[in-house]
């Protein structure tokens, strides 16, 4: 028997909700009528698309859209758990023609089929089988993945010939079947001891699965071919024979003895450092080793002679940080095809660097953050649109993710801006690029904009251009950057950041900090500016210019920092820039340098 259920429109007779678990020898598959029949913690939404039996739940969603990513069709499979049990899978986007979908049901089992693919689960199996050339697999935040499986609250695999890591998802082609159950995808029992804290299953050079180790043994069902690496950080294994391990035992302090967070590196890898220091897994290898506080501090180098070592590092601050907080604000995490990292990583990078405050993103979604963020830099999550312009929160509660939540091709600049603010009541904070800029230019005088962008994200002195366009239509705007400082008054909280980019009072770039001040009183026509750069040494910063309507101007600054010149009463506006020697990749890359934001004067009357 076949049903046709059509793009958008239930059938005559939809079928009634019925949420009881199958028992085992019963399957079915069948439009969703109830959010009682949804996967719990999953994205199916009632109208999707749910085949089952007793041993496992999958959600394709309907052919209108697909879940992550905007202009595609639907027909995905967005959900999958065993009964009883939460979703495991974010998308897994087959390829084949998804335009439209019929249940067709068989002796012993039932499938979905699409006009370029079909979905076929059987009797009493966990395993879903694809027929399709190839699909891209796509996990939740904060999962384990290793290849084509999940680790999280479960088991979740996929199965194929090939399997490619491309960062933010598992491309895999071939035959291809999903399991929640790693015995019934895989057949081959083995078991072994191994002096390790995982092992991680390779097949044709590409990791496929990482296995648990119980009081030193494993027993696992696996695929033919495939072969066994013993892990634990920091150790060399020869297969599951451990070779030999490295670690050190560091501290960071400040000058006054207080304990820093910071970030220990080789340049290739990199170790966090937490709070009063940690025992680092760095490997056996002896080699030179650097540690960084982030831009505020400077910078240290350890000779490190392998084996296990213990030492205490002492960094000097460079930035005064009593007033001005330390933000970024274009973090990306999953999900996202960009990245595989989940926001909890993310944030222990950021937190590594002595961030306080920063924006998470994903392309079109919004990522889920960890539940407790304690030690961990303040956080909001926000969403990337079309690669110029992302804002946050998209809804007010920042744990309900907005997947795929409007298709952005079409949109004017303009309109892109809007959609991205949101209603009156649900404002949000706008952060546009200098292509967003030049877009906007192009399509309406800037006097016409309504609503405006909140910052502009600068990155590098290339989008220079775009901020100087912008203050010359009197657009008031932000400028925020790779690194960006936030002035403060008192609080440190999620509100007083938001305000000081509210407000303007901010400082884009890769590290460096600038203040700009003016006398409260002309003398002889004449306003005295003073501008001052902090930075640690090794960013080389050099110079100080001074821009206004009436050109850019080089400063000469002191052993301190500090640089003052006069300006004409009539001068309407002025901001700094300041610009350092190239330093090494292993921290900002490149060249350093930093904007401050715009003092407006009496002069624009």
């Amino acid at each position: 028997m076949i049903w046709l259920l059509g793009c958008l429109e239930f059938p005559v007779e939809a079928p009634t909700c019925d949420p009881r678990v199958l028992a085992p020898g019963e399957l079915r598959a069948r439009r969703i009528p109830c959010s009682d029949e949804l996967i719990s913690g999953g994205e199916g939404r009632v109208g999707d698309f749910l085949i089952e039996n007793a041993f496992a739940r999958y959600v394709v969603r309907g052919p209108y859209a697909a879940l992550t990513r905007l202009g595609e069709p639907g027909g995905t499979l967005v959900d999958a758990a065993a009964p009883g049990l939460g979703d495991m899978l974010m998308e897994m986007i087959p390829d084949g023609d998804r335009s439209e979908i019929f249940v067709e049901e068989g002796e012993e089992e039932v499938a979905l089929v699409l006009p370029g693919l079909r979905y076929r689960l059987r009797a009493d199996s966990p395993v879903l089988e694809i027929e399709a050339d190839g699909a891209d697999f796509q996990g939740i935040p904060g999962y384990e993945r290793t290849g084509a499986t999940l680790r999280g609250r479960g088991f979740l695999g996929a199965d194929a010939e090939e399997v490619e890591d491309r960062g933010g998802y598992v491309r895999l082609e071939g035959a291809l079947r999903v399991s929640v159950d790693r015995d019934s995808l895989w057949t081959e029992p083995m078991e072994g001891e191994a002096d390790a804290d995982s092992i991680l299953v390779v097949r044709d050079e590409k990791p496929l699965v990482r296995l648990s180790i119980d009081a030193g043994t494993w027993a696992a069902t696996l695929p033919e071919g495939v072969r066994l690496e013993g892990e634990r950080e920091g150790c060399v294994y020869d297969g599951t024979t451990l070779v030999e391990c490295g670690k050190i035992k560091l501290r960071l302090v400040d000058p006054q003895g207080e304990p820093l967070v910071g970030t220990l590196t080789d340049g290739r890898q990199s170790w966090p450092i937490p709070p009063g220091g940690g025992t680092l897994r760095v490997g056996p290898t002896p080699r030179r080793l650097y540690v960084w506080a982030g831009p505020a501090f400077s910078t240290a180098e350890l000779d490190y002679p392998g084996g296990e070592v213990e030492r205490m590092v002492t960094l000097e601050a460079a930035i005064d940080r009593r007033q001005r907080a330390q933000a970024e604000l274009a973090l990306v995490a999953g999900p996202d095809l960009d990245t595989a990292l989940s926001s909890y990583d993310i944030l222990v990078q950021a937190g590594a660097r002595n961030s306080e405050f920063v924006v998470v993103l994903a392309d079109d979604e919004i990522p889920t953050l960890p539940g407790s963020i304690r030690d961990l830099p303040l956080a909001q999550p926000g969403s990337r649109a079309g690669g110029q312009l992302w804002s946050w929160p998209w809804y007010g509660s920042p744990k309900r993710p907005a997947h795929g939540a409007v298709p952005w091709e079409g949109l004017n600049p303009l309109d892109l801006l809007s959609v991205s603010e949101g209603k009156a009541a649900e404002r949000r904070l706008t952060v546009v690029t200098a292509g967003w800029v030049e877009d906007a230019l192009a399509f309406q005088a800037p006097y016409l904009w309504d609503p405006r962008p909140t910052a502009l994200y600068l990155e590098s002195l290339d989008d220079l251009g775009a901020y100087r366009a912008l203050i010359d239509a009197n657009i008031p705007v932000a400028p925020v950057g790779p690194t960006t400082w936030l002035g403060l008054e008192a609080d440190r909280n999620i509100p007083a950041f938001e305000k000081a980019i509210f407000e303007g009072w901010t400082v884009a770039g890769n590290g460096p900090a600038l203040s700009l001040s003016v006398s409260p009183r002309p003398v002889g026509g004449q306003f005295w500016v003073e501008a001052q750069v902090e930075a640690p040494r090794w960013m080389g910063m050099q110079q100080l210019t001074l821009w206004s309507p009436a050109g850019a101007v080089e400063l000469s600054a002191d052993v301190e920092g500090v640089a003052r010149v006069q300006i004409p009463v009539s001068t309407s506006w002025i901001f700094v820039t300041t610009r350092g020697q190239t330093v090494r990749d292993l921290w900002v890359g490149g060249e350093s340098w930093a904007v401050s934001g715009v003092l407006w004067l009496a002069g624009a009357g």
